[in-house]
């Protein structure tokens, strides 16, 4: 059976038209986070690595290897109930899609529950019960006072500390290759016979 071009261009279009259908029926839009169970203050408490309240410092976003966008939020502790005893900590929560970070704004207050990962970073997520201080009357209450922190220190100076010391590491051994470079021709040129 010869099909001709009429029939062979109506086969393409309800085919691409089915495709188009298809695809359209089968999206479904991402779901952004989905948190298994929803505990309660004390039980959240139980389970998390940290619970502490603050003022944000400082929000920094970092890019890792396998593309996972991550802030990097600096808190300036006031209230600890577990977990850490100093007046500053890092937390890091992730934003890139589908993430189930915590959209932290500089300035405001927050109840934070973190879990530390294997190499002891704090990380919060939606699924904790972390929230700003307007909206954690009820795990405030159920928390009880917490205590003041211990130990005073400045992460943000710290920080810019180690990024200054890695910059002059850098010069310091961009000086020494370029005078090794420098002194190995030095010694070439003095080494070829003159004519």
């Amino acid at each position: 059976m010869k099909l001709t071009a009429a029939k062979r261009l109506l086969i393409i279009l309800v085919s691409v038209l089915l495709l188009v259908v298809g695809l359209g029926i089968s999206a479904q839009p991402a779901q952004a986070c989905s948190c298994a169970i929803n505990l309660d203050p004390l039980s959240e408490a139980s389970r998390s690595s940290a619970v502490f309240s603050g003022k944000v410092l400082e929000i920094r976003e970092e890019k890792h290897a396998a593309g996972e966008r991550i802030k990097k939020v600096l808190i300036e502790v006031d209230q600890i109930w577990k977990g850490i005893d100093q007046n500053q900590m890092w937390i890091y929560t992730a934003y890139s899609e589908p993430a189930c970070g915590v959209d932290f704004d500089k300035g405001q207050s927050y109840l934070i529950y973190a879990m530390a990962d294997e190499g002891g970073r704090l990380n919060v997520s939606l699924c904790s019960r972390t929230a700003s201080i307007q909206l954690a009357g009820e795990d405030l209450q159920a928390l009880g006072t917490g205590a003041e922190p211990e130990r005073e220190v400045d992460l943000l100076t710290e920080s810019a500390d180690s990024t200054m010391n890695l910059a002059l590491i850098i010069i310091a051994g961009g000086l020494l290759v370029i005078a090794a470079v420098g002194v190995g021709y030095l010694l070439l040129v003095k080494r070829r016979p003159r004519n």
